[in-house]
């Protein structure tokens, strides 16, 4: 068969576009996204700060950031801005007054660059981890790290289980709650039957059921503490869950709730707050929750204490909260901190009592 220069030509043209094709098809194949968790030290002087950094996209394919330091027991800190450019990536941190700015590799494993913070600024790498799987050496196929969380009654926190075998081949685990900066709290009674998987936390007076699925990434199970019982799912992830807000606890509460007021005659002040008690007889537990800030500031620490005592009630406690804006009902707010706290402790350390009249709780000095 006589071929013609000009089908020679054409066959060359359709080879090389074809090539040019596969090529491009290739590296497009061979391109690592820039999501995933990193892990980085920060050297300063003698103190490590044991850093991760989680990549990840919304729902709208914006890249977002967070941050946990290990040694500070602090998860999830969300990045304020985000900016991916062909110079590097470059974060900022607002809640800590830091920002990182970095060069991304081309393979995508590694971002080094500098970590900004005051006046200080340091040298800072981050190097990509593998995704989360069971461990290569797990004995159990519940092993790993999983992200979860618990809510109920409007709200919401963030739990991180650790599963993992003892030298003698028996279940451990650990349990930390990263939207109370906990982390470590160990379980107990750590069993797996089949799909079904067990632990306790006496720390928390907490207990889990639940059921493995079938690719063994996902437990579906109820936590149970303190009488009640809650749909809690696991899912096998190094990436904590996305801090969601507002979470300010929604009525109708499981606990009872009363305004209360209560003076102290020397400092000239009248405080009120707000008194959450857990539904029975008791006695409970008690904790206080003083908001002290300017009136900004406070009204957002204030919405902060609202969930601190919906946790404490929701764990069996009774919990008392109030703050010094002068817009609320709190009279002849004394201002300064030192004579806040002089009129506070008095009335708190000498009470023996709570007692209610008429829908009404005061906290009489004694």
């Amino acid at each position: 068969m006589r071929l013609t220069i000009r089908s020679l030509l054409l066959r060359g043209w359709m080879l090389l576009h074809l090539g040019l094709f596969c090529g491009a098809f290739g590296l497009r194949a061979q391109t690592v996204a820039l999501d995933g968790t990193y892990t980085g030290t920060l050297q300063a002087g003698d103190a490590q700060l044991h850093l991760v950094l989680h990549l990840s996209r919304n729902a709208h394919g914006d890249l977002h950031a967070s941050l946990d330091s290990l040694d500070q027991a602090v998860f999830a800190i969300e990045a304020s801005s985000l900016s991916l450019t062909a110079s590097g990536l470059r974060f900022e941190i607002a809640s800590v007054g830091a920002q990182f700015q970095g060069k991304v590799s081309a393979d995508h494993k590694t971002i080094d660059g500098s970590w900004s913070q005051g006046s200080a600024s340091l040298p800072l790498s981050f190097h990509r981890e593998p995704p989360a799987h069971r461990p290569n050496d797990a004995v159990f196929p519940v092993e790993g790290l999983w992200q979860g969380a618990l809510e109920t009654r409007g709200l919401r926190l963030r739990y991180q289980l650790h599963v993992s075998h003892d030298s003698e081949g028996e279940l451990i685990g650990a349990l930390d709650s990263l939207d109370q900066s906990v982390s470590g709290l160990p379980a107990i009674n750590v069993t797996q039957k089949d799909s079904a998987f067990h632990f306790e936390i006496p720390a928390m007076g907490g207990t889990y059921d639940g059921a493995l699925n079938a690719e063994k990434n996902a437990m579906a199970g109820s936590w149970s503490q303190s009488g009640q019982t809650a749909s809690v799912e696991f899912k096998r992830s190094d990436q904590p869950l996305e801090l969601r807000r507002p979470q300010n606890p929604t009525k109708p509460y499981p606990y009872r709730e009363e305004d209360v007021t209560f003076s102290n005659a020397s400092a000239k002040v009248t405080l009120s707050g707000t008194l959450t008690l857990p539904k029975g007889s008791g006695p409970f537990p008690a904790a206080v929750l003083v908001a002290v800030s300017d009136r900004m500031i406070a009204t957002n620490r204030w919405r902060i204490t609202n969930r601190f005592s919906c946790f404490r009630t929701f764990s069996r406690d009774k919990a008392l909260r109030f703050c010094d804006m002068t817009n609320g009902a709190s009279a002849n707010r004394p201002g300064p901190l030192i004579p806040l706290r002089r009129s506070i402790w008095p009335a708190i350390q000498r009470r023996r009592s709570i007692s209610s009249r008429a829908g009404k709780t005061s906290i009489p000095r004694t």
